[in-house]
């Protein structure tokens, strides 16, 4: 097609994160290396858009992780104006509060820091209708790519991996007041099991894009992006006793619907969300260990106040209502699972001032209401020469940041972090 607006550019970032505490069971320090290249070009057919990241832990090969936020053709506005048929993976806002709380709820995410998760496209074909008060998009797909965050490997008949966030599965039991050690392996399901799962979701809004009120409303069967972990067990004789674990990821599906409404003007916003979902859980073998799947209630809401010179609050609360289902079978042996929700009640603040200068201050509070944590990151940007926002710009800018770990539990997606209190560091470059 011939272009005649295109679009180029890139990240290059390196960002080191040292612990103020030892570990034995983590790094006390790491250094990623990030290379993210964009690119978007329309032309009087086609748009097509690229949002690439390639990143790793300096020191291990294995750790190269490549994910996409955007690698998609479209149809372009002149040629079919108020329409648009979109190909590849895109992302879009399916819900606020899913983009708000990045619960992967809809949307994907990429969990290569789970505390920080970042959201990514579906991949699929989409069509959207967008006039100046009414959107109407579509989405089906007979493939799904599950959430991926850094590669894990299988050593010493032991789950492990170098990212300071990975969080191993325990390597010893007491058992009958005997430390009994567990060796793992993983049983990975066939290709077919893991992508070829097919989904399809509708979405109708009512209201202007940046001001006045607005209604919206999504539906859709869609598959669950999170794995779902099972365990099989099995006591060993041979030379010690033993426990064999076996791990295999699941996949599963489930009925999703959620309503939302608020009001936003140029200074401030305000939104409420709803909504139900229905998990279809695929229930492995029986004897199995796994973490059962109920009906899910969410509601949350939030706000966001913006200042004229530069500073902005933004607040939301979510509550997740979960049916508490029950195992068919007691577990003779039982060890703690990751669930598909990071949080059940949490309330988050968020806020950001960009001075007339070099300088941004912006600070992120979580607090986890059923664990009774709390994660506090503090982060300041230097940029020498202010990068410019349009298309085009470019320059170097300097990050420097802490996160701040309290837990009176030491359990849930931010109490089990306690003790790696952190101190970060960043260098960026974009062209």
């Amino acid at each position: 097609f011939y272009s005649n607006k295109s679009f180029s550019a890139g990240r290059i970032e390196l960002d080191a994160s040292s612990f103020f505490k030892t570990s034995e069971d983590r790094s006390n320090s790491s250094i990623s290396f990030i290379l993210n290249p964009k690119f978007e070009d329309e032309g009087s057919v086609l748009k097509g858009k690229v949002d690439l990241k390639a990143i790793t832990l300096l020191g291990d090969s294995k750790s190269l992780t490549f994910e996409a936020k955007d690698t998609y053709l479209a149809t372009s506005k002149k040629l079919l104006s108020n329409n648009q048929i979109s190909l590849g993976r895109k992302f879009e806002q399916w819900s606020v509060t899913d983009n708000d709380w990045k619960m992967g709820l809809w949307s994907p995410r990429f969990l290569w820091n789970p505390l920080n998760p970042e959201i990514v496209g579906l991949t699929g074909f989409f069509y959207q209708l967008k006039t100046k008060k009414i959107k109407l998009m579509a989405f089906a797909s007979p493939i799904s790519v599950p959430e991926r965050g850094v590669p894990i490997n299988v050593e010493n008949d032991q789950l492990t991996s170098n990212s300071p966030f990975f969080r191993p599965l325990p390597s010893s039991l007491e058992l009958m007041e005997n430390e009994i050690p567990i060796n793992y392996s993983v049983e990975y399901p066939s290709v077919t099991e893991m992508l070829f799962r097919p989904g399809a979701s509708l979405l109708l809004r009512y209201g202007e894009e940046e001001k006045g009120f607005w209604l919206q409303g999504t539906m859709g069967f869609m598959p669950i992006h999170q794995a779902d972990l099972s365990l099989d067990t099995k006591m060993s004789l041979e030379n010690e006793v033993t426990l064999n674990a076996t791990v295999r990821p699941g996949f599963g599906y489930h009925q999703i619907a959620t309503v939302e409404s608020g009001y936003q003007t140029g200074n401030w916003s305000a939104w409420a969300s709803v909504s139900g979902e229905n998990p279809m859980q695929n229930k492995p073998s029986e004897g199995w260990m796994y973490v059962p799947m109920g009906s899910a209630l969410i509601t949350s809401w939030g706000g966001e106040w913006r200042l004229n010179d530069g500073f902005k609050i933004r607040i939301s609360y979510l509550n997740i209502n979960e049916k508490e289902v029950e195992l068919e079978n007691d577990m003779a042996v039982d060890i703690a699972l990751p669930t598909r929700f990071q949080y059940k009640k949490a309330w988050k603040i968020a806020g950001k001032w960009r001075a007339f200068s070099p300088l941004t201050y912006s600070f992120n509070w979580i607090y986890d209401i059923d664990y009774n944590s709390n994660l506090i990151s503090l982060d300041l940007t230097y940029q020498p020469s202010v990068l410019s926002r349009a298309r085009g710009g470019s320059g170097m800018s300097f990050s420097i940041g802490t996160d701040i770990i309290t837990s009176a539990s030491q359990e849930g997606a931010i109490g089990q972090y306690f003790g790696d209190d952190r101190i970060r560091g960043k260098v960026s470059y974009v062209f």
